[in-house]
């Protein structure tokens, strides 16, 4: 199965079209408070500044409406930077100031939620440097230093505990997709996710003119194991042969446990020969392992490439499963490529 790192497992958790959306909302509220703030507040100080702000918040959110595939960094920049930039030239701007600082917890927020710790850490650099700023330039501000500590203590107060509490959702998240995915004594991937992994892989395989095998394999008269030894004995087995799968297979290969003791491996990039040198590898480490077990284990194995006649998963996995038929019919203990068998052959696995 992929091994990704479980950082990269939680941000792909993230759907930044719902934050873009968001943003959309929210500069256009913003604008329209800008605006009204310079109708109702007959101010001498900072009134084209604002409508400049106000202008400056719909053409962002014009742009974030119509650009619906803008990149992950630029919503990024949106959401985390200019928001905070455009909340300081408020500030600066505002006569009084009012409760304009409070708006800093808008990003702080989103950052909470959409962002990383490394966005989390400089955003708030960024929101205290240009509030700071901000301060210098607002008219008639009373005790500026009390209010800067204030606000920019709550704001990170905010963004920590609401980013720690956002993190523990997506790594529970993480874990309960994990446990749906995966079989419960081996690890590996369970049926359903394998399908749903093996569909991806095939598209990824035609998309790139790359060849895919898949091999799917059978411990042999595993239930003379667990008849004779008991369940504990079958399930050490079954994760030993697991772990050898593991070991023998490369980072962008998908295994998983499909039955009892049936297991698949989807090998990309590899095509029949360079599966064959896979799986005999594997019933060679798979030998080694039982030789201190109370029974000699062997495995048989159906191999199927991907190909004109088997163009598809469904049809990748009707091939290597006929294959594996015929490995078993054949005396088991052997490996069997769908490409060799004849029709005589393909007849009696079908």
């Amino acid at each position: 199965m992929f091994r990704n790192s479980r950082r990269s497992d939680a941000h792909a958790l993230i759907n930044f079209h719902d934050l873009r959306r968001s943003l959309v909302v929210g500069y256009g509220v913003s604008g329209l408070t800008a605006v009204t703030a310079v109708l109702v507040v007959k101010s001498d100080h900072g009134n084209a500044g604002l409508l400049g702000v106000a202008g400056f918040e719909f053409v962002v959110a014009a742009m974030l409406a119509g650009w619906r595939s803008m990149p992950v960094w630029v919503i990024k920049v949106i959401a985390f930077g200019i928001a905070v930039l455009v909340i300081s030239a408020v500030v600066a701007f505002a006569n009084p100031v009012g409760p304009a600082p409070l708006y800093y917890i808008w990003p702080a927020l989103t950052c909470a939620q959409f962002g990383t710790r490394q966005d989390g850490r400089l955003m708030m650099t960024w929101l205290t440097v240009s509030f700071a700023l901000a301060l210098l330039v607002a008219h008639d501000v009373q005790v500026p230093g009390i209010l800067f500590i204030s606000v920019v203590s709550i704001v990170g107060i905010v963004w920590a505990i609401s980013s720690g509490g956002y993190a523990r959702q997506r790594e529970l998240t993480l874990a309960l997709a994990d446990a749906a995915a995966t079989d419960g004594l081996t690890c590996l991937l369970n049926r359903r996710a394998f399908n749903e992994a093996f569909a991806r892989e095939v598209d990824r395989a035609l998309s790139a003119n790359l060849p895919l095998s898949l091999v799917v394999f059978d411990l042999d008269y595993f239930k003379d194991l667990n008849d004779g030894f008991g369940h504990a004995a079958g399930d050490e087995a079954l994760c030993a042969f697991s772990s050898i799968l593991r070991e023998q297979t490369s980072a962008s290969d998908l295994v998983a446990r499909v039955g009892g003791e049936e297991f698949a491996a989807v090998l990309f990039d590899k095509d029949l020969d360079e599966a064959q040198e896979v799986v005999d590898r594997i019933a060679q480490e798979l030998l080694k392992w039982s030789a201190d077990s109370p029974k000699l284990l062997t495995t048989s194995a159906g191999i199927a490439e991907l190909g004109p006649k088997t163009s598809s998963p469904k049809e990748m996995l009707v091939a290597a499963d006929r294959a594996l038929y015929a490995a078993k019919d054949a005396g088991r203990n052997r490996v069997v490529q769908f490409g060799t068998l004849t029709a005589r052959e393909l007849a009696s696995a079908a």
